[in-house]
């Protein structure tokens, strides 16, 4: 039987009019003559004529030979012959399989001149146990120590709104009012309890200790150490001199105190801190007091005596601490 036609485009009817059920359709009506007849008015025509071209491989590929400018053609319903082009098809030939082997090398020289490991299994290893945390952050502390060691004076800018208000209500002043601030007191005392029921503290008081030196500098600051409580003697906190004993001296009514301990309150031995409060009070003093213990230790006369701080990174310190100025500012005087 001779092969269906094949359509070409812009000759005939329509092609969206006609398809391939119409030419189906003649061909059973009128047979295969008068369909190759009746072809090209229905926009169709029959295929072009097919030859072989050898393959580099040795295989015949059928190609298609269409007049010059021809576009592809539709195939006709009926016509399941593959099509093929210029393409090249790959078959296997052979098949290797490459294994996956490690070069064997020799082992670096610094591990041939390395002693075996000759430690028993049994034997346990001591390793140093790492370092606790701080009890807080220092960049969290260093304000609260200015605060607690520090005093209330006046810097040297003016205090224009106080300067103006006054010229406007017609005052004379005779010293020009400046504003206030809060610097290192030149003189202060830090007391640290090395008793041996806090050791597990004592590297921050040690920490704690060593800041506020580089912080604030060594002059006008007396530290100072209890190791069996205020009720026995202290000694300075240098190593040097850690053996000079003595009774306790309270500072002067106007340096702050600071004082790095529980008070005695997480053992009940706060007897001999509640005394050196009062001691303290009589002279006009009232320390501050950093203590690594919440305030469900504290009682009524450790209020009353000291200014208790808890020393806990979940806690703030307070910045700012009524503290004596260090001169008092010449009042203004109306005429």
């Amino acid at each position: 039987m001779p092969e269906p036609a094949l359509l070409t485009p812009g000759c005939g009817l329509r092609r969206s009019r006609v398809g391939r059920a119409d030419l189906l359709y003649v061909r059973q009506r009128q047979g295969q003559a008068f369909l190759l007849r009746s072809a090209g008015l229905l926009g169709f025509r029959a295929p072009e004529k097919r030859t072989e071209v050898e393959a580099e491989s040795g295989d015949k590929l059928p190609v298609q030979i269409s007049s010059p400018g021809a576009q592809p053609a539709q195939v006709l319903a009926g016509d399941e012959s593959p099509k093929y082009g210029n393409q090249r098809f790959y078959r296997l030939l052979e098949r290797e399989q490459i294994l996956d082997e490690k070069r064997v090398t020799e082992p670096p020289a610094r591990l041939l001149k390395t002693a075996p490991f000759t430690r028993p299994a049994s034997e346990p290893i001591k390793v140093a146990a790492p370092a606790p945390p701080s009890l807080a952050p220092w960049r969290r502390i260093w304000p609260f120590l200015r605060a607690a060691l520090g005093v209330q004076g006046y810097s040297r800018r003016l205090d224009l709104q106080r300067l103006i208000n006054g010229l406007a209500q017609g005052r004379v002043f005779r010293r020009l009012p400046r504003l206030p601030r809060t610097g290192w007191s030149p003189n202060a005392q830090l007391i640290v309890d090395l008793d041996w029921r806090l050791r597990p503290f004592w590297r921050d008081f040690y920490e704690l200790t060593e800041r506020l030196k580089r912080l604030r500098g060594h002059a006008g600051l007396e530290i100072l150490c209890f190791e069996e409580g205020p009720h026995r003697l202290c000694a300075p906190w240098e190593i040097e001199r850690r053996t000079q004993w003595r009774p306790y001296q309270p500072p002067q009514p106007s340096a702050p105190v600071l004082i790095l301990s529980d008070l005695g309150l997480l053992d009940g031995k706060e007897a001999g801190w509640m005394a050196l409060g009062r001691r303290l009070q009589a002279r006009g003093i009232r320390p501050v007091a950093l203590m690594p213990c919440p305030e469900r230790y504290w009682n009524e006369e450790a209020l009353e005596l000291f200014h208790p701080v808890v020393w806990d990174r979940a806690r703030r310190f307070p910045r700012k601490l009524q503290r004596p100025r260090s001169r008092p500012e010449v009042r203004t005087e109306e005429r």
